[in-house]
C-alpha cells in the first residue's frame, strides 16, 4: 500500500536518511522506533512532502508521491498527525474536528465521522464546546487523532502520539491505534515508547542515525537482544 524505496534526505550537509526502505500493507500497524534524531519524523515528513527527498521513491497505492505537493498527497488519503498534537488551541473541540474535514463537502459524512470520533473518545463529546488549548495533554492527543480521522484517511501516520502522556493515557492511545487498524486504516507509528509500539504493531523497523538497522514482527523485535538493550531498557 505504502512503499518507501531507498530514499535519501539531507538537511544541508547532514544526511538525515540514508537508503531507507520500508512498507506498510493493508490492515497493518507498522512501528518505526529509534532514538531522538534517528530520522523517524523525517521519514514521515518525507511521505507527506514536508521535506524534499534527494533520491529514491515513495509510492502510495501505486502513485509516486515524491513529486507531489502536500495538499495533493492529503487528497490521496495520506494523513499525518504530527508530534506535539498541533491542535488549534483557541478553537473549540468541534471546530478542530471541522478543520480536519476541510477538504470534504459531504455534510452527511461529516456527521457520521463526528459521531465515530465521539464514540471513540467520549470525553471529546462532553467537551465539544471547550477550547482545545484548555484540554489536558491526553485529551489534546485524542483531539489530534480525531481531527486526522475526520479527513477520511486511507493511511494514518502517527508521530509520537504517547509523548508526554501519563501511563493511563498511553494505554488509551495504544488501544485507539489498534481500533483504527480494526476499522481498516493502516497505521505507520513513530514512537520512542518502544515497549508500547512493539506490543501492538504487526511489524517494526529500527532506525539508527538515518538507516534501517533491523526489522521484523513486533514479537521478534521484543525478543531481539539488541533491541531489548538499546530501546527497552532490559
Amino acid at each position: 500500500m505504502l512503499k518507501i524505496d531507498n530514499i535519501n534526505v539531507s538537511y544541508g550537509q547532514i544526511r538525515a536518511l540514508q537508503n531507507v526502505s520500508l512498507e506498510v500493507n493493508e490492515n497493518e500497524i507498522v512501528a518505526l522506533i529509534g532514538n531522538n534524531g534517528a530520522g523517524k519524523s523525517t521519514t514521515q515528513k518525507s511521505i507527506v512532502g514536508l521535506v524534499c527527498v534527494n533520491s529514491g521513491s515513495i509510492t502510495f497505492q501505486g502513485k509516486e508521491l515524491t513529486q507531489m505537493k502536500t495538499n495533493k498527497i492529503v487528497k490521496e488519503g495520506v494523513c499525518l498527525v504530527p508530534e506535539g498534537r498541533r491542535i488549534f488551541s483557541t478553537m473549540t473541540v468541534r471546530e478542530n474536528l471541522e478543520m480536519g474535514a476541510y477538504l470534504s463537502k459531504d455534510k452527511a459524512r461529516f456527521a457520521e465521522n463526528e459521531a465515530r470520533i465521539y464514540d471513540m473518545f467520549p470525553i471529546l463529546k462532553e467537551r465539544y464546546k471547550q477550547q482545545g488549548g484548555t484540554l489536558s495533554g491526553g485529551q489534546q492527543q485524542m483531539l489530534a487523532i480525531g481531527r486526522g480521522l475526520m479527513s477520511n484517511p486511507k493511511i494514518l501516520l502517527l508521530d509520537e502520539p504517547s509523548l508526554g502522556l501519563s501511563p493511563m493515557n498511553v494505554e488509551v492511545v495504544a488501544k485507539t491505534v489498534v481500533k483504527i487498524k480494526e476499522e481498516g486504516i493502516p497505521v505507520l507509528l513513530v514512537e520512542q515508547n518502544a515497549m508500547m509500539s512493539l506490543g501492538i504493531c504487526d511489524r517494526a523497523y529500527v532506525l539508527e542515525t538515518g538507516s534501517i538497522i533491523t526489522q521484523g514482527t513486533g514479537k521478534e523485535m521484543l525478543e531481539n537482544e539488541e533491541v531489548k538493550k538499546a530501546y527497552l531498557g532490559l
